[in-house]
C-alpha cells in the first residue's frame, strides 16, 4: 500500500507486487486498517445454492425445523412453503458471516444450534455451541434490530464450526435469532 499524498485529489494506492494494476482508496481506509484480521477474511457460515439443495434441517433446544424439496416444491411437515419464502431464507443464511474467526479447535460441549443443509450425495453442516465464551468475550446489552424493531438486548457470543470455513468462528446470538424468526414464519405460515 502507498500513500500518494495530501491534496484532495491524491490519497492511498493499494498495489499487489507483481500485478500492473493499482487501486486509489479514500483515505479513511487507514481507519479500517486497525480492526482485527478476520474481520477482512471470508467468514460466511455457510453457502447454499438454492438451485441444487434438497433439504434445509435446523435444530435449536427441543425443536427441529424440516424443509424439504420434492419435485420443485418445497414443503414444511407436508404443508408447501412459497418459493419467495424460501429464497429469503437462504439469502439470509447466505448472508450469516462469522463475528470472529479463531485458529483453534475445541470441543463443541452441548449443541446449541445445528443447521445442516442437504444436496444429492453430499451435506453442509454448521453447529453452534453453548461453549462458555465468557472468559474471552463476554456477551454484551446492546440495540439490535429483530422483527423490524431495534431495542436493546443481551447478545451473546457463541462458538461455532462451519463445513464452509476453514477455522473455527464466534457467532453472535442475535444472528441465529434471526434465522429463527423466518424458519419461525414459514412454520406458522
Amino acid at each position: 500500500m502507498y500513500f500518494w499524498g495530501t491534496e484532495w485529489d491524491r490519497g492511498i494506492v493499494a498495489h499487489h507486487p507483481g500485478s500492473s494494476e493499482a487501486l486509489r482508496v479514500r483515505r479513511d481506509f487507514w481507519i479500517l486498517l486497525n480492526r482485527e484480521y478476520s474481520h477482512f477474511a471470508y467468514r460466511n457460515m455457510i453457502s447454499i445454492n438454492p438451485a441444487k439443495v434438497q433439504k434445509i434441517a435446523f435444530h435449536s433446544g427441543g425443536d427441529i425445523f424440516v424443509l424439504e424439496k420434492r419435485d420443485s416444491l418445497w414443503s414444511y411437515e407436508n404443508t408447501q412453503v412459497p418459493m419467495e419464502q424460501i429464497l429469503e431464507l437462504i439469502n439470509s443464511l447466505n448472508s450469516w458471516k462469522a463475528e470472529k474467526l479463531i485458529n483453534e479447535n475445541r470441543d463443541l460441549g452441548r449443541e446449541h444450534f445445528v443447521l445442516e443443509v442437504e444436496y444429492e450425495g453430499s451435506r453442509s453442516r454448521v453447529v453452534v455451541s453453548d461453549f462458555n465464551m465468557d472468559y474471552e468475550i463476554s456477551g454484551a446489552m446492546m440495540f439490535a434490530a429483530r422483527k423490524g424493531k431495534v431495542k436493546k438486548e443481551k447478545i451473546d457470543y457463541l462458538y461455532a464450526r462451519s463445513a464452509n470455513l476453514e477455522s473455527s468462528a464466534i457467532v453472535r446470538s442475535i444472528d441465529i435469532e434471526n434465522i429463527l424468526d423466518i424458519v419461525r414464519g414459514l412454520r406458522d405460515g
